[in-house]
């Protein structure tokens, strides 16, 4: 009672970084998976449907991810790179998509945290985030596309070595 069943009878279950609960092994790598796909699909949305005022605020994010960067500050850095993911899924005027990212970004959340503190290596994901809203002006659904699933790939990678999940 009063605790909720996370694995059925005979799967493996393990402890990990995500939620710090109980969860099938390998399963963040799924929802990672999952939630690349829709923000891949919001990009591409995005492209179409953005307005100036959703530019300007993805663009205020951006600097606020280069100033976190310069500051060396991984906690402003990872605030402001949430924010600036979830400003292109809201540009891209989705209820249903920006609901499913919400979720998949709140179970991952703890993760992506605990890697980004693990490793050096965050800031070359971090690089990759002007060239998104480059996309964005050029209204370039096609290449934001391609660049957010790459983005979002080289993201997992980089959580997988940290983290070993």
């Amino acid at each position: 009672r009063g605790r909720p069943r996370l694995a059925r009878a005979g799967q493996q279950a393990t402890q990990s970084a995500h939620a710090g609960g109980l969860v099938r092994a390998g399963h963040g790598v799924e929802q990672g998976e999952v939630e690349g796909e829709g923000a891949a699909l919001a990009g591409r949305l995005a492209c179409e449907r953005a307005t100036p005022d959703d530019l300007d605020r993805i663009q205020a994010f951006l600097h606020d991810i280069e100033k976190a960067i310069e500051a060396g500050d991984r906690r402003a850095y990872f605030s402001a790179n949430q924010e600036f993911h979830i400003a292109i899924v809201r540009s891209a005027y989705s209820p249903t998509l920006l609901d499913a990212y919400y979720i998949l970004n709140l179970r991952l959340y703890r993760t992506r945290y605990l890697a980004m503190t693990n490793s050096d290596a965050w800031m070359s994901t971090a690089l990759e985030n002007a060239p998104l809203l480059d996309c964005l002006r050029r209204r370039d659904a096609d290449d934001m596309e391609r660049r957010i699933k790459h983005h979002s790939a080289l993201a997992w990678q980089f959580i997988r070595t940290s983290m070993l999940i």
